[in-house]
């Protein structure tokens, strides 16, 4: 059982252009955990946790970590109890149909809140629709039907039956010199 993920979400040390932190500076794989903690639908009490191996694999391009659940049986377990349900893959030889619709699944960060402060509220779960452009390589193209907020990556993107077809690695920028491209979403595949 595995755990996808955004590189920079699990690993913020390794993009020190995105997260200009200081304390990162002393932070690093030898002495951080990665737990994956599941929370009730409204952000509230946490359900459970599984215990991730510190062993994360980057790919080498894509914004894309791998991480191992410790546990293996006790994961199934914990997803199947709590009525988690796992995402099938879409099969890798299924073809991207432009204009098919797809869905982002991520969480709402409100960007007023101090993510220092404790006993701030935890970002809401989302799911935002769109609509797939192409592919090219091992990356796809989806347009949001609304802006992508910064707690959207790392989620995945998935087509109308519910099947995995990439995780969100980020959005081309408003500045972007072709206006069609403007907040589109990007996704390792």
């Amino acid at each position: 059982v595995h755990v996808l993920a955004s590189s920079h979400v699990v690993s913020p040390w390794r993009y020190r252009n995105y997260y200009p932190m200081e304390w990162l500076d002393v932070v690093g794989p030898n002495n951080t955990i990665c737990v994956a903690e599941f929370r009730e639908q409204d952000g509230g009490s946490s359900i459970t946790q599984l215990m991730l191996s510190r062993r994360t694999f980057h790919h080498p391009e894509l914004d894309l970590a791998v991480l191992e659940v410790a546990e293996r049986e006790m994961a199934i377990a914990n997803t199947e109890a709590f009525g988690m349900r796992r995402l099938n893959l879409r099969a890798a030889d299924t073809d991207l149909v432009e204009d098919e619709p797809m869905a982002f699944h991520g969480h709402l960060i409100d960007a007023a809140v101090d993510p220092n402060d404790p006993t701030a509220p935890l970002p809401e779960p989302q799911t935002i629709q769109g609509v797939a452009l192409g592919a090219r390589g091992d990356r796809i193209f989806v347009r949001p039907s609304e802006e992508l907020t910064e707690g959207m990556c790392g989620g995945p993107i998935t087509d109308a039956d519910m099947r995995f077809v990439g995780l969100l690695e980020g959005t081309i920028p408003q500045s972007h010199p072709s206006a069609p491209l403007r907040g589109v979403g990007v996704a390792a595949s």
